[in-house]
């Protein structure tokens, strides 16, 4: 895929440039100089959006699989609760 600018690839994970550059320090994102201007692939970029989204998905799993080990379960919302709480049920 074609390189592009920190910029682009930023809009496209719908963060900050400051916080994608972070990522690429931190090398959860790989990325390359030219000069001194960074470049990524957006394979690279789709890789790491498609890595955050299955950790995303996990964690909701164990969520719902401790909601289900407890025997959590939810009333439908009819109108506005000041309560949080008053949604559990068991």
């Amino acid at each position: 895929m074609k390189p592009n600018q920190v910029k682009q690839q930023a809009q496209m994970l719908d963060i900050s440039r400051p916080t994608l550059m972070k990522l690429i320090g931190e090398g959860e994102i790989l990325a390359y100089k030219v000069g001194t201007h960074t470049r990524l692939k957006s394979s690279d970029v789709i890789v790491y959006q498609e890595r955050l989204r299955a950790e995303q998905r996990a964690a909701f799993d164990d969520l719902r699989a401790f909601e289900d080990a407890e025997g959590m379960t939810y009333r439908p919302v009819l109108g506005v609760h000041k309560d949080p709480a008053s949604f559990l049920v068991g």
